[in-house]
């Protein structure tokens, strides 16, 4: 049984929100470094290279939740 276009497209757009609220959460602002190192102290601080390297890993992966979500639009589209 194929599922209907609008349940493809619904799931699509429910994917695309979930992208981009997991993506305006954990993107890094531009001021935080990704080795951790800081400007108060000598050396890195791993506790921070730690959540850099968290939020990376959850920030592509929100990008591939929109990107996923565009492509069920567009197959969505075609069915």
């Amino acid at each position: 049984m194929c599922p209907s276009p609008e349940l493809v497209n619904t799931l699509g757009l429910g994917l695309d929100i979930a992208g981009v609220i997991l993506l305006f959460r954990f993107g890094l602002p531009p001021d935080v470094r990704r080795n951790g190192a800081n400007y108060f102290t000598w050396g890195a601080d791993e506790a921070e290279a730690g959540k850099a390297k968290q939020y990376d890993k959850t920030s592509w992966s929100a990008l591939g939740l929109i990107v996923l979500g565009f492509l069920l639009q567009i197959v969505s589209t075609w069915m």
